[in-house]
């Protein structure tokens, strides 16, 4: 399925990156067999993201890139779409910011590096 066919199909509720954070710090994500999350995140300028996260058993970490959902990609059968309501993100009484410490991230194959997203 594209982003467009899932969007309109799944309509997912929007994530933030820093969902996608609390998600991969707290272990809420699958990680068997490369298995891919896909989390719609909105940029600061409004821009829709398809952001992929999948656990690099090898090497033990998180692997992150963010596509345009313009951009016709077909996600392979067993990518776990993630929904805001799909996972329990948050304690409704924590108050504390969401904060992921990583060296680096990639978009659209340009790789930033970055100290702190909160």
């Amino acid at each position: 399925m594209t982003d467009k066919e899932i969007l309109a199909e799944l309509k997912p509720n929007e994530c933030t990156l820093g969902d996608l954070a609390y998600a991969m710090k707290n272990d809420l994500l699958a990680k068997e067999n490369y298995s891919v999350n896909i989390f719609y995140i909105r940029d600061k300028s409004n821009t829709l993201w398809a952001v992929r996260a999948y656990w690099g058993s090898g090497r033990r970490y998180w692997h992150v890139n963010a596509f345009s959902v313009t951009y016709p990609y077909d996600w392979y059968a067993g990518s776990q779409v993630v929904s805001r309501d799909s996972l329990k993100l948050r304690d409704s009484d924590s108050s504390e910011p969401l904060t992921l410490c990583i060296s680096e991230i990639t978009l659209n194959g340009k790789r930033y590096k970055l100290t702190e997203i909160e």
